[in-house]
């Protein structure tokens, strides 16, 4: 489940990238209930598993628990498996990815600061973002 949108590019193609033909396995033949926000209210969706779902931001609010469901918490009893009880074996538990690389992120650039008046400060802007940025 990728989020919507990428936190370096903000490019919105995190799930739409994803391989259309990866062989997921589990939850065939099931259905998943999606609960989506539209400009109309909120719109439910069934989807036949394996799917992808994307989210967005502000999706996650976060529910505190209350003082009596910490204390009965405390009391429930901890139950721990194995994988051989899950039905897993070691193929099962190998990592499925490989990272290739860590590198930081490129140093940016310092920062401008612009001066003169602000009708002034604008035609700079303006300047620099069609020669420097491209943008227009």
């Amino acid at each position: 489940m990728p989020g919507s949108a990428g936190a370096a590019e903000g490019s919105a193609s995190g799930g739409q990238t994803a391989p259309s033909g990866a062989a997921w396995s589990g939850g065939a033949g099931k259905i998943a209930v999606v609960a989506r926000d539209t400009e109309w209210g909120v719109e439910t969706v069934q989807l036949p598993l394996p799917a992808l779902v994307t989210a967005q931001q502000g999706l996650n609010e976060p529910r505190y628990p209350s003082l009596p469901g910490i204390m009965k918490a405390k009391r429930k009893p901890l139950r721990q498996l194995d994988a051989a009880a899950l039905g897993l074996d070691a193929a099962d538990l190998a990592p499925r990815t490989e990272r290739v690389a860590l590198l930081p992120p490129p140093v940016r650039a310092a920062g401008r600061k612009l001066s003169g008046a602000p009708a002034e400060q604008a035609d700079q802007l303006a300047e620099l973002l069609q020669r420097e940025a491209k943008l227009f």
